[in-house]
This record gives structure tokens, sequence and C-alpha cells, in this order.
């Protein structure tokens, strides 16, 4: 017996259409990564729109944030920033994230690395310095070198699996 998959159907999507562009770009998963630092004595935080390892040698990595972010400007003027991609974990701190600025890291175990703030529990930890911001559209691609980064495994020797961001929801990799 001799079994057909259907062709797959094939839609455009209309680029002027900004909830269909969305919609098309949220079928890319992308790692649920946090930005925080100490800024005057205080945690500034923020879930950041992409994470992406662009050089080895030496470290880079690039996160893309929203023009209209009022977080960003504080992040910025820290010597070092934290980027954690979360775990399963930390899908508490996903809510916390949510919450208006002054108020993210209510009841938010963190730890610090000279002013870079880092979450406890996630899959992946780099302490980074800012040292390059492209303009791109309505975002800003900010590019950062790791000065020191660190894993979450788990008793098994396994790492954390990292919340992941596909569909407009928050999930995990398999």
């Amino acid at each position: 017996m001799t079994t057909s998959t259907p062709a797959p159907t094939r839609t455009a999507v209309d680029l002027a259409d900004t909830r269909a562009l969305r919609a098309a770009l949220a079928l890319a998963p992308t790692p649920l990564t946090t930005a925080g630092a100490l800024v005057d004595g205080h945690p500034a935080g923020m879930i950041i729109g992409s994470f992406v390892g662009h050089s080895l040698e030496p470290a880079l990595v690039s996160v893309s944030i929203q023009k209209t972010s009022t977080t960003w400007p504080l992040l910025r003027r820290a010597p070092l920033i934290g980027l954690s991609i979360l775990s399963e974990a930390n899908r508490e701190a996903v809510a916390n994230f949510s919450r208006p600025s002054a108020e993210r890291f209510n009841g938010l175990e963190f730890e610090t690395d000279g002013s870079a703030i880092l979450l406890p529990g996630a899959a992946f930890n780099a302490t980074a310095r800012l040292v390059e911001e492209i303009d791109v559209g309505d975002h800003i691609l900010a590019i950062a070198q790791i000065e020191r980064a660190h894993t979450t495994t788990t008793d098994d020797g396994e790492s954390h699996r990292p919340l992941v961001f596909h569909r407009s929801a928050v999930t995990t990799t398999i």
C-alpha cells in the first residue's frame, strides 16, 4: 500500500499587514532571554526579542531591543550586562518581567557579577559588555562581548531545557 503526503500549501505573507508578518515571524522559535544590570544601585532588566551567537573569537552575541523600550537606555549605561537564557526553572520569572520596570525584580532571586544581573537556574548565563549598537528599523541590534559564561545542568548532567517563544507562546524545547 502506498500512501502519499498532501502537498504543502504556500501562502504569501502580506508585508503591509503587520499582524500577518508578526504571525509568520513567530514561526521561528527564539530563546526567552533576559538582559539585566544594576544601574545606580537598582536592578533593571527586560526580556529581549532575540539572542544570537555570532562569533567564538572573540565571543560575540547580539540581542534585539525595541526602540520604544524604556529599560534599554538604563541597561546600556551599565559596564556589564547579564544575559540569561531562561529555562523551565525560570518560568515564574517570565511573569515578573511583564510587570512595570520598577517591579520586575520584586521577589525574584538573582545573582550579580559586577553590574551584571544573572538569573539562577537559567540554561545559560553570560556576563557581557556592550560593544556596538546598530539601527535596524524599529529595533536596535546590540552587539555584546561575553566576558564570562556558564550553563546549568540537572543532577543527571543534562542541560536545563531552555524556554523559547514560539507561535506567540512560551514553551520548551523537546
